[in-house]
């Protein structure tokens, strides 16, 4: 359904300030990842398991494009004519990444919460059911830095006008430039290192 979250962007969230939106987009993707609970209490409105976990996922994943439209805006903004294909490339790059790394913190987590295929087998859903409580609230975190100021920029600005208005190219940042590029590879670095730590480590966590 990422294609139905485009459109309803496009149809009635283009004119929201973006701040605003993302704080609703994200606490309703939390909110569809703890509907998960429901699944593992068996809360399932008389519908299949699987009919209710495939439609929460679908959900999920609309509101996640409606979310993710507004940064394409934003930096189409900032960028020269010509380079938009580039900037789109970058931007979903990133995300995928940022989304595998997710990932690879959540599967840490089951160090310390462990999930056996036995446990999960034999009914004993406890930790699996702590676990999601956990991944399902931390979700809503980056709300709480969606105002934040770093020298008189916003980190999420209201709309493009706004995005505009606070360019400025002679206000460089080296360490910026480095900071993006070690979070940027040295996830994919890390991510490949988990993938291959866990396939020849049986007894991994």
């Amino acid at each position: 359904l990422g294609a139905a979250g485009i459109w309803a962007y496009d149809k009635f969230f283009f004119s929201w300030k973006w701040p605003l939106l993302y704080i609703i987009t994200t606490v309703l993707s939390a909110g569809f990842s703890f509907l998960q609970l429901c699944l593992c209490y068996g809360w399932t409105f008389g519908l299949p398991n699987i009919i209710f976990a495939t439609g929460d996922i679908s959900l999920q994943s609309a509101v996640q494009y409606v979310t993710f439209m507004p940064m394409c805006v934003m930096f189409l903004a900032m960028i020269p004519g010509g380079a938009e294909g580039t900037l789109y490339a970058l931007i979903t790059t990133w995300q995928n990444v940022a989304a595998e790394v997710g990932y690879d913190l959540g599967t840490l987590l089951e160090c310390p919460i462990s999930i056996t295929n036995d446990d999960l087998e034999n009914g004993k859903w406890g930790n699996l059911i702590e676990l999601t409580w956990i991944t399902s609230a931390i979700q809503v975190l980056p709300i709480f830095f969606v105002h934040v100021v770093y020298k008189g920029v916003k980190v999420l600005p209201n709309n493009q006008e706004e995005t505009r208005a606070q360019l400025d190219y002679t206000r460089t940042s080296e360490f910026g430039t480095w900071l993006f590029h070690i979070m940027f590879y040295g996830s994919i670095i890390a991510s490949c290192f988990e993938a291959i730590y866990v396939i020849y480590d049986t007894d991994a966590c």
